[in-house]
């Protein structure tokens, strides 16, 4: 979610303090992405989808779990779909305590100000694709492809 003058949002999840995050969902059976996509920004952060518009859509992120959470899920990994929105609602709507407790907090930043370290080391390699395919930005740990 982006927010004039280009901030980001991200949000910090409850079972890892400091952990940034992006709001991530999983497709209900008989459920389009898009209606995913708003059901989710509404459960999890109280945002009304009139709040947000969809500028962007990717697919084929793909990771694999490591080794301690494969034995703890059904799945070898995960393969996510990312939307790049654009939020010009009110800092008000931002509704966290009202959700699932999935998240604690929500701060914008400058998409060049997220820090790789914030995510798990298995997700990186998706987060640092994200970032280039949607702002053209290249991580400094990153290498050439």
């Amino acid at each position: 979610m982006a927010s004039a003058p280009g901030a980001s949002a991200v949000l910090d999840e409850v079972q890892i303090l400091g952990a940034g995050d992006r709001l991530v969902a999983a497709v209900d059976k008989g459920e389009d992405l898009i209606a995913a996509l708003r059901r989710e920004v509404r459960e999890e952060t109280g945002i009304p989808p009139e709040s947000y518009s969809l500028v962007a859509c990717r697919t084929n992120y793909r990771y694999k779990f490591p080794g301690k959470l494969k034995k703890k899920w059904k799945w070898q990994g995960q393969e996510q779909t990312w939307f790049l929105c654009d939020f010009h609602g009110e800092k008000e709507e931002v509704t966290l305590e009202e959700a699932d407790h999935e998240f604690r907090d929500v701060r914008w930043i400058e998409p060049a100000d997220f820090e790789p370290g914030w995510v798990p080391s298995f997700k990186r390699d998706v987060y640092a694709r994200v970032f280039r395919d949607f702002f053209a930005i290249r991580w400094k740990d990153e290498p050439e492809r």
